[in-house]
């Protein structure tokens, strides 16, 4: 087996507490995740192999109950309550001897630029090596908006890496990445779910050295692709006649074409994953077993991770 980091790895769900009445989330009682199935799931992926390292994600959750208070305790931070079961969960690991396997991101928002904030921002860095996580859809906040902002100063002084979800959406487009990755080269950013594609931001990754994405929901994405949607926003980026390939033809193809070698990243994005009717282990069989060289492979599952986390 190779050896695997997981960049986009274990959500903690908590959809009880903001979604079992919202009629959007049918699948909520099913992807309900608490901090110890997570800390389940860590420890079934690291038996498998020692050397596998995986990412811990809060939930991307736009709704903060007193956001807008203006009051300034603890309890009132954007992603407090979240980010506090990211620490319980690393206190659990630490426990049982898995400390050394995972990473966590923590989650912000934009929308609090006070001191308090940002100290409460680096308390939570200074209790464990940690990146950060930004959700674009889910806060209703373009990635242009990280230009400029107080965060991106903060996350610049850390050298910290930031994972961005990236899709089909406004909110969420790749290209606006571009930009801020060439403004911030002290912070490395990973595009999450292959920057959707878009032909534009791949064809400027590998010349931004700071610039990563990951290959998170691979296997759907190729289906998409398969398919032939022509209103995909993720076909522009690929010609009829590659399309009608083998997934893992298209898949190398797509790496040669844009030069990605060193800038592709492993994520399962576990239990978001089982929405496309996957999981990790499918994710990482589906990497496993493509026709693609061991020495590129290898960049893939582990190497180019190890540069994107500063590890």
């Amino acid at each position: 087996m190779n050896k695997i980091i997981d960049v986009h790895g274990a959500h903690i769900l908590d959809f009880e507490r903001f979604h079992l009445e919202n009629k959007e989330f049918k699948e909520a009682k099913e992807l309900g995740y608490s901090v110890l199935e997570c800390v389940d799931d860590i420890n079934k992926f690291t038996e498998k192999n020692p050397s596998n390292i995986t990412t811990l994600l809060p939930p991307p959750s736009p709704i903060f109950n007193h956001m807008d208070t203006g009051k300034f305790d603890l309890d009132f931070f954007p992603f407090n309550y979240e980010n506090t079961q990211i620490l319980q969960v690393m206190t659990f690991v630490s426990k049982i001897g898995l400390s050394d396997h995972v990473l966590p991101y923590f989650g912000f928002s934009l929308k609090d630029e006070s001191n308090d904030y940002f100290n409460y921002l680096g308390k939570l860095a200074s209790k464990t090596y940690c990146g950060f996580k930004f959700h674009p859809l889910a806060m209703q906040t373009p990635i242009a908006e990280l230009d400029e902002s107080k965060f991106m100063d903060f996350a610049s002084e850390l050298e910290s890496h930031l994972l961005v979800h990236t899709g089909r959406d406004e909110f969420s487009d790749s290209r606006q990445l571009i930009k801020t990755a060439k403004k911030y080269p002290k912070v490395n950013f990973c595009a999450a779910h292959f920057g959707y594609f878009r032909k534009e931001f791949l064809e400027k990754v590998s010349d931004i050295p700071n610039l990563f994405l990951d290959t998170c929901i691979l296997s759907a994405l190729l289906d998409e692709i398969k398919k032939g949607n022509e209103k995909h926003v993720c076909l522009e980026a690929i010609p009829n006649e590659i399309r009608e390939k083998a997934e893992e033809d298209i898949f190398n193809w797509i790496i040669s074409e844009y030069h990605l070698e060193d800038k592709i990243l492993f994520g399962s994005d576990i239990k978001w994953t089982y929405h496309v009717n996957s999981n990790r282990d499918k994710e990482i069989d589906f990497a496993e077993k493509m026709n693609y060289p061991a020495d590129k492979k290898e960049k893939w599952l582990y190497s180019n991770a190890r540069k994107f986390l500063k590890i």
